[in-house]
């Protein structure tokens, strides 16, 4: 009896000494930076940059960068998880990268760029509609981020930014005050119209499809256009006196 005794007092120790190296090993993992995803937000003049990080100690350290020629300058003023960058130019594009350090980890985020766009500046914040069917709202600019919420069709929202093949909309309950959905699913109308380019040569549609009967012509990169409205991935534009849809991943504001 007293050999089992000792027995489970052994086990319970390798078991106690187990949980003590478990949990001191997750506590290690967390002193890490670890940054989620880098987004942009439009802003009076420039872009404000945001690090959503996965893991924040209170001794890291953040340098945000701007590709120079072929070289890489750290930005004054740049120690912390948001940065603004204003007074830039209408038209040109910017190179960002972000390095979160302390004395454990150091992480270098890919290159993001962002082409500052005086149309787009003027035009957000600016009112939208969920059109299509009910969206998740997101955490991050990914269908594989944390779905906040929902949204259902014919609500509004405030549209703060477009993101590749997302927009950021304002939201409260997001600890940020922004979140995501899909651009398939907006609605939102331009008053005045916003002057943009294509980014390559691609089809003008008479309707919200690339079906060949509904294809006007085919229009060669830097056709400037007018756009009326974002109809979920689609830009409203006119052609020749006439309404003209063009797919939104071709089109770059001005």
């Amino acid at each position: 009896m007293k050999h089992r005794g000792v027995k489970l007092l052994c086990l319970l120790l390798c078991v106690g000494a187990l949980c003590t190296l478990a949990i001191g090993a997750s506590a290690a993992k967390a002193t890490r930076p670890a940054i989620d995803t880098i987004t942009m937000m439009p802003i009076d003049g420039g872009v404000r940059l945001i690090a959503i990080m996965r893991a924040a100690p209170e001794d890291t350290e953040y340098r945000w960068q701007i590709l120079d020629g072929n070289n890489w300058s750290t930005m004054p003023d740049s120690n912390q998880a948001t940065y603004e960058r204003i007074g830039m130019e209408n038209g040109k594009s910017y190179a960002f990268r972000l390095i979160a350090q302390n004395a454990r980890a150091r992480q270098i985020t890919p290159r993001i760029t962002f082409t500052y766009s005086s149309a787009q500046d003027a035009l957000l914040p600016a009112a939208g509609t969920i059109e299509g069917k009910a969206t998740p709202v997101l955490a991050t600019p990914s269908l594989k981020g944390t779905k906040l919420s929902m949204l259902k069709i014919g609500e509004s929202v405030t549209v703060l930014g477009f993101e590749k093949a997302f927009v950021m909309i304002e939201h409260t309950e997001a600890p940020s005050g922004f979140a995501y959905i899909s651009a398939n699913y907006l609605n939102m109308a331009l008053e005045p119209a916003l002057d943009a380019i294509v980014s390559k040569r691609c089809d003008l549609f008479s309707d919200k499809n690339t079906k060949k009967e509904t294809r006007i012509t085919t229009i060669p990169k830097d056709t400037p256009l007018k756009l009326m409205s974002r109809e979920g991935a689609w830009w409203r534009t006119e052609w020749e006196g006439k309404m003209a849809y063009v797919q939104a991943g071709f089109v770059t504001l001005q």
